[in-house]
C-alpha cells in the first residue's frame, strides 16, 4: 500500500491554466514496445516503437473542440479511471472517411496529446495495465439540417486505466516517431 509522502502546492500560475487539446497523435497499441517511466515523477520520458516504419500519426481537428480526461471509479475494492477523449473533424468527404474508417477498424490505440499549457500527456497506456489500457475508437458522422449545423465527424476515444495519465516529456518533434 502506498503512503502519502507530502502535500500538494498550487501556485498562482496554476490558477491561470487553460483547458482543451491543441494537438493529437495516435498509433495502434501493437506499434508500441513500451514507454520509459521517469525515475521519480509521474511521467514518460520516451516511447519505443516496434519498428522504424510505424509512428504516431497526427490527427487534426477543429480548433477548441478537442478534449481529454478521465473519471475515477471505485467498486468492489478496485480503483479505475474511465478515460475519454473527443475531437471534432470538419466536413464529411471521402478522403477523411477513408482515413477515419482505418482508425475505426484498428484494434485499439494509444494517444499522445498536447494541451494549451504546452504539456503533453499519454492516454491509453499506464504502468499497471500497460498496453491493456489502450483506447477504443468510435466515430460519429454529423450532418445537420440547417446551413449552420455541424458537418463532419466526431472521434471518440474510450478506455480504462489503473493510473492517472502520465505527462510525456519525450521528444514529440522526433519525426521518426511523431508525424509533424
Amino acid at each position: 500500500m502506498t503512503q502519502l509522502s507530502g502535500g500538494l502546492d498550487v501556485a498562482c500560475g496554476d490558477e491561470k491554466r487553460r483547458g482543451g487539446v491543441k494537438n493529437l497523435w495516435l498509433t495502434e497499441r501493437d506499434n508500441i514496445t513500451d514507454f520509459t517511466a521517469g525515475a521519480t515523477d509521474h511521467e514518460y520520458t520516451a516511447v519505443t516503437l516496434t519498428s522504424t516504419t510505424v509512428k504516431f500519426y497526427k490527427f487534426e481537428f477543429n480548433d477548441f473542440t478537442g478534449g481529454f480526461g478521465s473519471t475515477g471509479n471505485s467498486e468492489n475494492g478496485s480503483d479505475v479511471q474511465e478515460v475519454e477523449g473527443e475531437f471534432h473533424v470538419p466536413k464529411m468527404e471521402k478522403v477523411k472517411a477513408a482515413i477515419l474508417q482505418e482508425l475505426k477498424t484498428t484494434c485499439k490505440v494509444v494517444a499522445v496529446y498536447e494541451d494549451y499549457n504546452q504539456k503533453f500527456f499519454v492516454g491509453g497506456y499506464d504502468e499497471i495495465l500497460e498496453e491493456k489500457a489502450a483506447l477504443l475508437v468510435t466515430l460519429d458522422e454529423l450532418l445537420g439540417t440547417d446551413l449552420q449545423d455541424e458537418n463532419g465527424y466526431v472521434i471518440h476515444l474510450t478506455g480504462k486505466a489503473a493510473e492517472l495519465q502520465r505527462e510525456f516529456t519525450g521528444d514529440t518533434t522526433d519525426s521518426t516517431k511523431f508525424e509533424q
